[in-house]
């Protein structure tokens, strides 16, 4: 897992250069800090928290919020991300 923190140097968290989404693999130049320290349900809130994290684009960053709003519960953040990343490679290898 790539470990990373919000970048101070744009407003919503993204990164400047293009690099890989960590569950796609998409690549991007709009990637967005996903914080798995703390369950922030606002995508904004979240691109913005400090701590552990992985940088995911716009669609993954939504799904994964999307699944938290419907599974609301501690640890929610890592959970997203655990239940997203399954989902899509189930589709994949089916």
């Amino acid at each position: 897992m790539t470990i990373t923190g919000p970048n101070p140097d744009t407003p919503n968290g993204s990164t400047s250069e293009t690099t890989v989404c960590w569950l796609c693999s998409q690549p991007s130049q709009r990637l967005q800090h996903h914080a798995l320290d703390t369950d922030h349900y606002p995508v904004r809130d979240c691109t913005q928290a400090p701590g552990e994290g992985v940088l995911l684009c716009p669609m993954c960053h939504t799904a994964v919020h999307n699944w938290m709003r419907s599974h609301s519960a501690p640890g929610a953040a890592r959970a997203g991300l655990d239940a997203v990343f399954t989902r899509f490679t189930t589709a994949v290898i089916a």
